[in-house]
């Protein structure tokens, strides 16, 4: 008994030597499988140290990069507003410019208007003045003629006023002959009146008296009959002329 147990101690000792080798060598396989993977795993981690520190590095430029961008990218906005301003003010001010325009055009189209109802105005001016000028052309012509017959009239005129002139001084010289005269003829109405009443008399003293021998009145009443005719005679001469030298006078007033 003692020695089955003694064989199966050996071969349990044998079996786990046998493990324990087993083990010892998948342990070393292990280990060196290890070993293979940290090294494979410390070169990998080199190799992504390096592809981070590289990673860094890009992404410090990347970084670098995109903040000069973006200071771009402000400047750029800025200079975006700017011309956007810029473009908005040039807008407004075309809108204005149009607006502007619009109005420039309707008062050119005011102007032309204006300008052609001036220039039929001048042209109807023209024709008025050429009509005028011609009107002004004949009326100087017959003015040129109304002078000549003017001057030719002042003549006549100047000739007739001297001619009236000396009838006048001829009138008032008449004149006073016929005041003269008309003196004179009242003085013979008067002697001849007196004649009358000394006639009358004498003839009521020759009908009571009745002499043969006296002196008939008629030697009175013949002289003053003839004084009579003397007066008439002269004063009616002076009549017709006075009538003579007024008639004349007036057609040459009338002339």
């Amino acid at each position: 008994s003692t020695h089955n147990q003694s064989g199966v101690l050996s071969e349990s000792i044998e079996t786990l030597t046998t493990s324990v080798a087993k083990h010892n060598e998948d342990l070393v396989d292990l280990t060196a499988a290890l070993k293979t993977s940290l090294k494979a795993q410390k070169t990998s981690s080199a190799e992504q140290k390096e592809s981070l520190s590289c990673l860094k590095r890009e992404s410090k430029e990347n970084k670098s990069l995109l903040e000069e961008m973006w200071a771009s990218y402000e400047k750029d906005s800025l200079l975006l507003r700017k011309e956007q301003e810029s473009l908005l003010a040039q807008k407004e001010k075309i809108l204005q410019d149009r607006i502007l325009l619009e109005q420039a055009e309707a008062l050119f189209e005011q102007r032309k208007l204006a300008a052609k109802e001036n220039i039929d105005y001048a042209n109807e001016m023209m024709r008025a003045m050429k009509e005028t000028e011609a009107k002004v052309s004949s009326e100087m012509e017959r003015l040129a003629q109304l002078s000549e017959f003017v001057v030719h009239k002042n003549s006549e005129a100047e000739e007739k006023l001297a001619e009236a002139q000396r009838l006048s001084k001829q009138l008032t010289e008449w004149q006073g002959v016929i005041g003269s005269e008309h003196d004179a003829v009242l003085r013979l109405k008067r002697e001849v009146e007196d004649d009358r009443m000394k006639l009358s008399r004498d003839r009521v003293t020759l009908l009571k008296n009745k002499p043969s021998n006296s002196q008939h009145p008629l030697g009175r009443s013949t002289k003053v009959n003839l004084m009579n005719d003397f007066s008439l005679t002269n004063a009616e001469g002076l009549r017709r002329r006075l009538t003579s030298v007024k008639a004349e006078m007036k057609r040459l007033s009338d002339a």
